[in-house]
């Protein structure tokens, strides 16, 4: 992989974990009460608290510990088991710190290390196909917490100001 092209998948992935999803993010939790964010619509599904504590655990496993080398002991068991309620700002304080190790591992993250094989998760792979992977996965449960957030609240985020940068992408393209 090129330098150029290193550094321009590095900011990308970066920019879409350590900015644009946790905005979205926040923005849902904002919206809605400490009740809400515990709430689920029947047993086997997860509530936007359980989202949260799940994508704090598997940024730790997977980026901070995977790419990044720190020490982290997850508990995937205790992401999804959690009723609550764990406040809303306790919540937003948690993954705000997870999120400030990720920017961290980036940080330090070159295009020569994207390459190399990580063994350090179960899923041992390149660094770039983990951060990939775990870019998606966000991404993934992004959709999630808005879905949910929808759906308590009717009429919410019905434009597109809601999208982190939505406005700066569209001012460039003019």
């Amino acid at each position: 992989m090129s330098n150029e092209l290193g550094q321009m998948v590095i900011h990308g992935l970066r920019e879409r974990l350590v900015t644009d999803y946790p905005k979205q993010i926040q923005a849902c939790i904002d919206e809605l009460t400490d009740e809400q964010i515990w709430w689920r619509p029947n047993t086997t599904s997860n509530s936007i608290g359980n989202l949260v504590l799940h994508l704090c655990g598997n940024l730790s496993h997977f980026i901070v510990k995977g790419v990044g080398g720190r020490s982290y002991e997850r508990n995937r068991n205790a992401e999804f088991a959690e009723a609550g309620p764990i406040s809303k700002n306790d919540l937003v304080t948690r993954l705000n710190g997870v999120i400030r190790n990720v920017d961290e591992v980036f940080a330090q993250l070159t295009p020569e290390r994207l390459t190399e094989h990580n063994d350090s998760t179960e899923m041992k792979t390149s660094n770039v196909n983990l951060i990939q992977y775990m870019t998606m996965h966000f991404g993934l449960h992004t959709g999630q917490v808005i879905y949910i957030t929808k759906m308590l609240k009717e009429g919410i985020f019905a434009d597109e100001s809601f999208r982190p940068q939505a406005a700066a992408r569209g001012a460039a393209l003019k």
